[in-house]
């Protein structure tokens, strides 16, 4: 069984990391969790999350993803793709 949760975190408690961009998330942000074979959470920026969507539309796995997430959007990005904060 796996499933996948997305919350919206208004005022962080502290400071944490975007696991995309790997920029320091300041404030208003998306926690992650969920289980795919084992537990796990992350937490990203919003403006990160939608460009990973727009990534993931693009490319031929996007419902059967063979690679690790943060490698393919810091690719797109070297690629000239930009990301708006």
């Amino acid at each position: 069984m796996s499933f996948h949760n997305i919350r919206k975190v208004k005022n962080p408690k502290k400071q944490h990391s975007c696991e995309l961009c790997c920029m320091k998330i300041t404030g208003e942000h998306l926690y992650h969790s969920g289980k795919q074979y084992d537990f796990y959470s992350f937490r990203t920026h919003e403006d990160c999350f939608e460009k990973m969507l727009e990534y993931c539309s693009e490319c031929d796995f996007n419902d059967d993803c063979q690679s690790n997430i943060t490698e393919c959007f810091e690719e797109k990005e070297a690629e000239g793709k930009e990301v708006k904060r």
